[in-house]
């Protein structure tokens, strides 16, 4: 009865863990309130001290009510509010989970293959033939999957290694995600030479990857899409669209570009005060756009955190984000698996991503990024 019992515990927070990213991955509303409703019956606030990103949502929720609260007197109250319980939110997904072991987060790695794995048998694709699975968007399956990437290297070893890369990479290419293929063939890069010495079996290695990825591509129909996007930047025209909000139909790499320009070009326009310290928290989400051209976000972070917050604000979260992963062994993974996504999708504000974020670096600090302790 004992062992029982122990074994519920040992699996009970891995599962609510995979259940919360499969609620996030459906609202990521309905995730942030059950984090919110969970929180008092499961919280150690003792826990802030040595949680990495614990220290980096506490942080960047001071930076918030300095550079971002005075903007609420011009944009909404309520949204400033919301924005704010959001990151609170994450901040108490760090503290919960904190209390999970190293072999904890190995079972709840085991579980996201398992849910990754149904997300491709779900056969849920949108009008353009992308896998969504469970996700809201194909890019949020695409992006929560590239973070995957850089776990499996420190659980497996061997045929597991090989087979979850083959799972996770399928995955990202499924859904046709450029910029999700691009950042996962990165950070399997970066990965290997992490993990192993730069010998011929390791350049063999790579270049079997690569075979294996580029035959992927060219089957599923990628390797067109991304040779048409890249081949169809045109960056003197791409000024030209921006300036005059003519964002056309050139494919999505054109698009990312001209509407990211255009969105920074009417940002820097705004008053000395407002390029200080931006819109205003949520002035870059569906229905509170700061800029009357927009229909979509910026499908940049980075753009968003420097018109929602200025740019006092943006660099306050950059010098956070450095300050509070600085003891982490790994910081540059850690570093290279967020800012690369950041730039071509909406990696924080995908509740998935961000809770697999958190559960990385709790990871990687429950086992100071030792390699040995693979299995």
């Amino acid at each position: 009865m004992m062992s029982e019992n122990s074994t519920l515990q040992r699996v009970a927070l891995p599962l609510l863990a995979i259940v919360i990213i499969f609620i996030g991955s459906i609202s990521a509303g309905a995730a942030y309130l059950f984090v919110l409703l969970l929180s008092p019956f499961l919280i150690d606030p003792k826990r802030i001290q040595g949680n990495s990103s614990a220290l980096f949502y506490s942080l960047v929720i001071c930076s918030s009510l300095i550079f971002c609260f005075h903007n609420a007197f011009y944009t909404s109250f309520s949204l400033y509010f919301v924005e704010i319980i959001k990151i609170f939110a994450l901040l108490l997904f760090s503290l919960i989970f904190s209390k999970l072991t190293a072999e904890q987060i190995r079972v709840v790695y085991q579980l996201i293959l398992y849910f990754i794995f149904f997300n491709i048998l779900s056969f849920n694709y949108d009008v353009e033939g992308r896998l969504s699975g469970f996700f809201i968007h194909a890019n949020h399956l695409a992006y929560f999957t590239t973070f995957s990437l850089l776990l499996a290297f420190s659980m497996f070893n061997s045929y597991k290694l090989v087979f979850s890369l083959m799972l996770l990479l399928l995955t990202v290419i499924l859904t046709k995600s450029s910029g999700g293929i691009i950042m996962s063939s990165i950070i399997v890069f970066v990965s290997f030479i992490y993990k192993y010495k730069v010998s011929l079996a390791l350049i063999i290695k790579l270049f079997i990857m690569s075979l294996v990825v580029i035959f992927l591509s060219i089957y599923s129909g990628v390797y067109e899409i991304l040779l048409y996007k890249i081949g169809g930047v045109d960056f003197v025209s791409v000024f030209d669209k921006a300036n005059s909000h003519s964002f056309g139909s050139d494919g999505s790499l054109v698009w990312r570009f001209t509407y990211g320009i255009a969105i920074l070009n009417d940002f820097n326009f705004q008053s000395f005060i407002t390029k200080l310290f931006g819109e205003g928290l949520g002035t870059m989400t569906y229905g509170n756009y700061a800029y009357s051209f927009m229909l979509k976000d910026p499908h940049n972070d980075y753009i968003r955190l420097i018109v929602e917050r200025g740019y006092l604000g943006a660099i306050s979260v950059a010098i956070i984000f450095a300050y509070s992963f600085r003891k982490l062994n790994n910081k540059f993974l850690i570093y290279t698996a967020l800012a690369l996504p950041m730039a071509s999708g909406n990696v924080i504000v995908s509740f998935p991503s961000m809770a697999l974020f958190i559960l990385i670096v709790i990871f990687y600090e429950k086992n100071s990024f030792n390699y040995s302790c693979k299995k």
